[in-house]
């Protein structure tokens, strides 16, 4: 349990604890349809993203996150910027690739 005055409660052991916010949420989830079990949930994608980048202090320009065996959705890191002690890293949404 985290101190109520601990001046960075986003910080631990040395490394921003980033929150993930998706640029283009509402085109991310009209293009990826899951149209069987084959292929995962857009919230597991989006799950598997902020788990990737969550604890990284450079976060990748691009990175690809599995959707079905042999593909992957990519997303393009926008920006990096902070609110009060909260550090927000956005993606968008690019493409899938098999």
């Amino acid at each position: 349990m985290r101190k109520l005055n601990d001046p960075l409660p986003y910080r631990m052991a040395g490394k921003e604890v980033n929150q993930l916010r998706i640029s283009d949420l509402d085109y991310y989830f009209n293009e990826y349809r899951c149209h069987s079990d084959y292929y995962e949930s857009p919230f597991s994608v989006l799950n598997e993203l902020e788990k990737e980048i969550k604890y990284l202090n450079d976060p990748p320009e691009v990175t690809m996150i599995s959707y079905k065996p042999g593909g992957d959705i990519i997303f393009r890191l926008e920006r990096i910027y902070q609110i009060g002690d909260i550090r927000i890293v956005e993606y968008s949404y690019d493409t899938s690739i098999s």
